[in-house]
């Protein structure tokens, strides 16, 4: 095939050397910034940016660059966050610039190894996932990498998200698609599981603010303990369950509702929505 960069597997990236850069300009990447800069990192004034569309904002020291081909040649970690459609006029360009000397981050939901193969060939690449949270400090970040991202390679990556809370890599693809019905739909489900809180206290007379506040700060302690503790949610669940026939009442007929069944499903049809779209062109 005419002009297709061969791959060279004895070729990485340097591992004192990561320079990183963006195609495309996100909350992703303006929270990366933010974040890197707040924690006075090495990479936070190393960034380069080749935005789709309007100019970036909170880029801090961040250069951003109007030619492609420069940010091949000054940034090595590479983060494209963008939508496959987005992505797909820059293929044949990034095919021809791109190298085993890169890596390439793909950030979009629907932006598959599978895809972007067939556009550049095989490459260095590790797909991530993030849950759509406003604040960056409060992401979850799930990732995998491709074949070819050697170990060390891969705890470079890790070196940029380094005091990030929340960063699981998990085994394949295909697992990475299961955990996007729960990253991205888990919030929503959350969201709704408040608002239904305090809808209960709202028929027995409570202000609606209050309600709201108190069933945030409910969910929110149970989280934290969780977390804490790491204790197996049935036995925290077990635990809270003081006074007979009060909480116990309550969760019966959550039971009776079938809710573990039903937010069971949602998960796993949010998953297969975004592995259909993440397959499709």
């Amino acid at each position: 095939m005419e002009n297709v960069v061969e791959l060279k597997r004895e070729e990485t990236v340097p591992q004192q050397d990561i320079r990183l850069g963006f195609i495309g300009w996100g909350v992703f990447g303006q929270g990366l910034c933010l974040y890197l800069q707040s924690r006075n990192s090495s990479f936070s004034k190393t960034g380069k940016i080749y935005p789709l569309g309007s100019p970036p904002t909170e880029a801090g020291d961040w250069k951003t660059l109007v030619d492609l081909d420069q940010l091949f040649q000054q940034s090595n970690l590479i983060f494209l966050e963008a939508s496959y459609d987005e992505l797909k006029p820059l293929f044949p360009r990034i095919r021809l610039l791109v190298s085993d000397a890169h890596i390439l981050v793909l950030l979009g939901a629907d932006v598959s190894f599978n895809k972007v193969t067939q556009q550049i060939n095989e490459r260095k690449m590790i797909r991530c996932l993030a849950s759509p949270i406003q604040r960056f400090v409060d992401i979850s970040l799930v990732f995998t990498p491709s074949e070819l991202v050697t170990k060390e390679e891969l705890s470079m990556f890790l070196q940029v998200l380094d005091g990030l809370p929340v960063h699981f890599q998990v085994e394949s693809e295909s697992q990475l698609e299961a955990v996007h019905g729960l990253i991205s739909t888990g919030p929503a489900i959350g969201y709704t599981i408040i608002d239904a809180l305090a809808d209960g206290v709202l028929k027995m007379g409570v202000p609606r603010k209050t309600g709201l506040l108190l069933a945030a700060h409910a969910l929110f302690g149970a989280t934290r303990t969780f977390l804490e503790s790491e204790t197996h949610p049935g036995i925290l669940r077990d635990h809270s369950i003081e006074k007979k026939g009060v909480p116990l009442s309550g969760l019966m007929s959550l039971e009776e509702a079938g809710i573990r069944g039903i937010i069971a499903h949602a998960i796993e049809y949010a998953a297969l929505e975004a592995q259909k779209h993440s397959q499709s062109e």
